[in-house]
């Protein structure tokens, strides 16, 4: 007995503390579970494959009502993934053109939205006027629990101005997802012949007696996280 009550005051700690840490990364979320986000697929009349989602859930006190086509215009047709693990073994990984949405708002075709889905658990941005919205799975950054299945939070909560730079005006550099930033790490050497608002630079094969140029573009990804196996 003794056993299991300390087990549950660990986890209980455990769960405190994730969630501490959350909250020094946003000032504000909001948590929905899969049944809080209601989805209906609508057919085209033309068309038996072609067809369209109304998502729609609450957030910050107001009705959120999406249409998602799906596909993608970042995802290439012959897009090949391969997972490289850390024995330098390799394995392909497949991803569906299908769980990738592009859509808008209902009332507000202006208002675009990106999304993802799968097992019912969304990803998606909602690019509002004021603000962005972002949902997300919550085992991103809460530990499991079947009060909770995504987070939803404004980019103005985030307290950092990395990924979301122009909505950085008075919050402190907090890293929210875990990515690595060159000008963060000493290790990482930066091209410092190459300005920094320099969008492009050519470059003369001397091997084609100057008749070819190869373009060099300032790219920054970052990831959500990151995996070892």
């Amino acid at each position: 007995m003794r056993c299991i009550q300390l087990c549950l005051l660990i986890g209980l700690a455990f769960i405190t503390v994730i969630a501490a840490e959350l909250h020094e990364q946003l000032h504000y979320f909001e948590t929905l579970k899969v049944v809080d986000v209601k989805v209906r697929k609508k057919r085209s009349l033309d068309s038996q494959t072609s067809f369209t989602k109304d998502v729609t859930f609450s957030a910050f006190g107001r009705d959120f009502n999406l249409i998602l086509t799906p596909g993608s215009p970042v995802i290439s047709s012959d897009l090949a993934v391969k997972l490289v693990y850390r024995d330098g073994r390799t394995s392909p990984l497949y991803i569906n053109e299908n769980n990738f949405y592009t859509g808008h708002l209902t009332d507000d075709e202006t208002v675009k939205v990106d999304a993802h889905e799968e097992d019912g658990v969304w990803g998606l941005n909602i690019y509002d006027k004021n603000d962005t919205y972002t949902l997300e799975p919550s085992w991103r950054h809460l530990p499991p629990s079947d009060n909770h299945s995504m987070i939803v939070y404004r980019h103005s909560d985030v307290k950092w101005n990395k990924t979301f730079p122009e909505s950085d005006t008075k919050h402190s550099l907090l890293n929210f997802c875990g990515a690595v930033h060159p000008e963060d790490d000493p290790d990482v050497k930066l091209d410092e012949q190459t300005p920094k608002d320099e969008r492009y630079s050519f470059t003369r094969n001397k091997n084609e007696e100057g008749q070819s140029r190869s373009k060099r573009s300032s790219i920054k990804l970052s990831w959500d996280i990151v995996i070892f196996f």
